[in-house]
């Protein structure tokens, strides 16, 4: 799944949920329940993280296929 793969790349760079989080511009507790599979990943929302985290659009989607 995208949220795991966003998930394990936030942990693997000790980015913080807190700091992406206010630099995607989305409120940390939607960000927790999307990263631990509680709540689905808008468009958007992908979007504003990839740009966060400087990565292409199509890093999380790769590892999942």
């Amino acid at each position: 799944m995208i949220n795991e793969s966003i998930k394990n790349y936030v942990e693997t760079n000790q980015i913080s949920q807190r700091t992406l989080a206010l630099k995607a511009g989305l409120n940390s507790n939607i960000l927790s329940k999307v990263l631990n599979g509680k709540r689905r990943l808008l468009a958007d929302e992908y979007i504003r993280i990839c740009d966060a985290l400087c990565v292409p659009y199509d890093l999380f989607v790769r590892k999942v296929s």
